[in-house]
């Protein structure tokens, strides 16, 4: 039994082939690299988001993840927590292809009560926690267990303190 998508839900998708629709009808270009799309209601157009290699095998269940937890309503927790933010869905979906590109491993995702979601990373004697933040940042938590490098900052997507972390663990893994 298959149900229907409301009109009002998110919904996130990943593709093997993108296509992309120029001004004029029926002209339009196939590129060969995954793709992953954020449909966010009540918006018309939905974001999409160009991987620079093939999808790891971790992508599909990620996004599967994060479409549960796009559904959460809100007081998810029954202590007032806020539904996920559009803005915490973008970066999210934005930080997740930048791992993806990076060749970083399988994290794992979670909502936070603020309305924001946490992706993390346990693994290759590495603890990385990234959150996304009202502001339009991320506050990233580090600690390598084999250097004893621990620290806490706040950064945008392309900053070193979050591609930094990522490609140790891409290296690692």
């Amino acid at each position: 039994m298959t149900t229907a998508t409301p009109a009002t839900q998110s919904r996130v998708s990943l593709s093997e082939r993108n296509v992309y629709t120029h001004g004029e009808p029926g002209i339009a270009a196939i590129q060969d690299t995954p793709t992953v799309r954020l449909d966010y209601p009540p918006h018309v157009r939905p974001l999409r988001f160009g991987l620079a290699g093939p999808a790891p095998e971790w992508l599909p269940e990620t996004i599967q993840r994060l479409n549960h937890l796009l559904a959460l309503p809100g007081n998810w927790d029954s202590e007032g927590a806020q539904r996920i933010g559009q803005a915490a869905a973008v970066m999210t979906l934005q930080l997740l292809v930048q791992a993806a590109s990076i060749g970083a491993p399988r994290p794992t995702v979670g909502p936070t009560v603020e309305g924001g979601l946490q992706v993390e990373w346990h693994t290759c004697a590495i603890d990385l926690e990234i959150e996304t933040l009202s502001s339009g940042r991320f506050d990233v938590l580090f600690e390598d267990q084999h250097t004893g490098a621990d620290w806490e900052a706040e950064a945008g997507l392309s900053s070193p303190a979050i591609i930094m972390p990522l490609t140790e663990l891409a290296r690692r893994s």
